[in-house]
């Protein structure tokens, strides 16, 4: 039974797509069986993050009847599998067959990861394709309020809510707390990924940071997320990456 994952934020620029790129790698690494969907259709990041904003089939073409789902899937050189979304302007795409489409992935994989467009109104084809959803948040209180609009939506759409991501926190006074944060969603808080250079050195290289600098901060925290989520732990006194 494959199940299907929103990666969903209230706003741009919180760290959601990078959130999806490396939870995605981090259970891949788990062993779990894993394909990462670009489902922001209006500006998909993920072929641009990952190399390769340009492919010969992507999930625009899926979307617009010209190619099958399972033509659009890519092997990274981490070894993560993605179907990446087109910069370009494609004709005739059908928004209203997104949860067809992605639910073709049935049996494709075990966990099928989907990165939102940001904010909730785009985002509702992709909550409404998800069995749950992770929210990710920056410590900060627009943030948090735009995701809160999300996570009403999310529920409205029967996707379950399983809890939030903080990303970039620098562990500053000035910055929203755990508690607050997890008081204001109403929902647990299931990471801090801590800020770190890392992380922008690895985009440099166009890979994920849990691939590039895999003992770094970041990447320990999204591989003990990846863990949390799968019911197992992740030793960080251990210098391998799980397999």
């Amino acid at each position: 039974m494959t199940k299907y994952i929103a990666i969903a934020s209230g706003k741009g620029g919180v760290g959601k797509t990078t959130t999806s790129i490396n939870l995605a790698l981090a259970l891949t690494n788990f062993g779990r069986d894993v394909i990462l969907v670009d489902g922001n259709i209006h500006t998909p990041h993920i072929g641009i993050h990952l190399g390769s904003p340009l492919v010969p089939c992507s999930f625009h073409d899926v979307l617009a009847g010209d190619k099958k789902i399972t033509e659009a899937i890519y092997l990274h050189p981490s070894g993560l599998r993605l179907i990446p979304g087109s910069i370009k302007l494609i004709e005739g795409i059908n928004y209203e067959d997104i949860k067809k489409h992605i639910h073709s992935l049935n049996g494709h994989a075990e966990v099928v990861i989907i990165d939102c467009p940001p904010g909730f109104t785009d985002s509702l084809p992709i909550l409404e394709s998800s069995d749950e959803t992770l929210l990710v948040v920056a410590p900060e209180i627009s943030s948090v309020t735009d995701a809160i609009k999300t996570k009403v939506k999310a529920e409205e759409l029967h996707s379950t809510v399983i809890g939030a991501i903080i990303v970039g926190s620098r562990k500053k006074d000035y910055e929203m707390s755990k508690e607050s944060i997890s008081s204001l969603l109403e929902t647990p808080i299931l990471s801090s990924i801590p800020f770190d250079e890392a992380v922008k050195k690895a985009q440099h290289l166009h890979h994920p940071v849990v691939y590039h600098a895999p003992f770094s901060a970041s990447s320990t925290a999204y591989k003990e997320l990846a863990g949390l989520l799968i019911g197992q732990g992740y030793d960080t006194n251990l210098k391998y990456k799980p397999s």
